[in-house]
């Protein structure tokens, strides 16, 4: 990943937050004035299952459950909180108890406890809008010559990002280049049915730039994308290749206002 063109990638331990914070202030600090997409990954990864299961003792040995308990982020960053005398030990202890009164527990794991009221369930769960409602309503109207469906992507695409920031184009090929730099040397592609040409050439790679060959990962950045107030318009190039996507389309996208109890919808930037 490493090698994408405009994408900065630093490594650290995400289960250490000093260093975590570290590397995203650093990219707080590149962002602002950067072209392009910022990825962070950690050092080494930890299994779901070592730290919610009994099961762990079937594929790890005492010795690595053991540092991976010393890696907890929470006990380890509340020991240095006491260490550097920023917090007293009491403190940390009430701030523990405090949050267990308020997130319902009682120090019990969440398989534990009663399941939520039906209702409850079911919060969130639609945006509230009436798909029927009579301001949708709209009378076509028809001028100029007939166009074909991509030519009618294309002027549409270009026309809504001329009017709207926000709206960005995301997906394999959509640009006319990788290199923006090479954009005075060769024509452009703008996509494989044409239907981006010249959109990167005349917004520049901020807005219309090419994704990795990788479904799940293209819808999934676009979901963060409008999470956090773009409007993304991602592709996937054939629909033969709309499965490997599917987690995202099914698992991540039409439940993410339920699933963040509706604090993460439309946001204006």
């Amino acid at each position: 990943m490493a090698n994408y063109p405009g994408l900065h990638v630093a490594e650290c331990d995400g289960t250490d937050p000093l260093a975590s914070y570290t590397v995203l202030k650093s990219a707080r600090g590149i962002l602002p004035g950067a072209k392009g997409a910022f990825a962070g990954a950690r050092a080494r990864h930890a299994s779901l299952l070592a730290f919610s299961s009994g099961r762990r003792k079937t594929y790890k040995t005492a010795r690595q459950i053991e540092e991976d308990a010393h890696r907890d982020p929470i006990p380890k960053f509340g020991l240095f909180l006491v260490r550097e005398r920023i917090v007293e030990e009491k403190e940390l202890e009430k701030l523990e108890a405090d949050v267990d009164t308020k997130s319902g527990g009682d120090g019990q794991s969440p398989s534990c406890r009663a399941a939520p009221e039906g209702m409850f369930t079911r919060k969130r769960l639609f945006a509230g809008l009436d798909a029927t409602s009579p301001r949708f309503e709209a009378v076509p109207q028809f001028s100029g010559e007939p166009r074909t469906m991509v030519e009618c992507v294309s002027a549409t695409l270009a026309d809504e990002m001329a009017r709207d920031e926000r709206v960005c184009s995301v997906r394999q090929d959509v640009a006319d280049n990788s290199h923006e730099d090479d954009l005075k040397h060769v024509k452009g592609k703008g996509g494989v049915f044409k239907a981006t040409v010249d959109l990167q050439t005349a917004l520049r790679s901020a807005r219309v730039f090419n994704a990795p060959i990788a479904e799940a990962c293209i819808v999934g950045s676009a979901i963060g994308m409008a999470a956090r107030g773009l409007k993304p318009v991602a592709e996937i190039q054939f629909f033969d290749y709309i499965w490997p996507a599917m987690m995202q389309l099914r698992n991540e996208l039409p439940v993410i206002r339920w699933r963040s109890n509706g604090a993460f919808k439309k946001r204006q930037r």
